[in-house]
């Protein structure tokens, strides 16, 4: 019996080395520390210029509503462009 338990386990494959030496993790680690969050300052003038786009068209009349829009447009998409660089 103890002869067919060697047979066996030597057959068997052996362990697997480490996939990543602990000097990658620690460098994985750092770059994933490192990661900003994602800025979402960009999205929420996007909305609120949006909001505001719809309260012109909601309350002004069509004639001062498109130059307004396009005025706020304008606008929003400069501060966006600002604020991603």
């Amino acid at each position: 019996a103890a002869q067919q338990i060697r047979q066996v386990t030597n057959s068997l494959d052996s362990l697997r080395p480490p996939t990543a030496p602990a000097s990658d993790i620690s460098i994985v680690k750092k770059e994933i520390a490192s990661l900003k969050s994602p800025n979402l300052l960009v999205i929420q003038i996007a909305l609120v210029i949006l909001l505001l786009c719809l309260i012109v068209y909601l309350f002004f009349p069509i004639n001062y509503a498109h130059p307004t829009v396009i005025l706020l447009s304008s606008v929003g998409l400069a501060v966006g462009i600002f604020l991603k660089k």
